[in-house]
């Protein structure tokens, strides 16, 4: 559904694209953005230790 309300948005504008197809505009930006490499976690004060 994203797919098609951005190939609408290639005729109209992206807030109308978006209405006529049910589609929040923020998911099609968000979804335009590049994927961002996920954070190591910490280790906690409190973990095993790996030996």
């Amino acid at each position: 559904m994203r797919q098609r309300a951005e190939q609408l948005g290639q005729h109209l504008p992206l807030r109308q694209a978006c209405q006529q197809m049910s589609v929040p505009r923020s998911s099609m930006y968000r979804h335009r953005q590049p994927l961002r490499p996920a954070r190591p976690r910490p280790t906690p004060a409190r973990a095993l230790s790996a030996d």
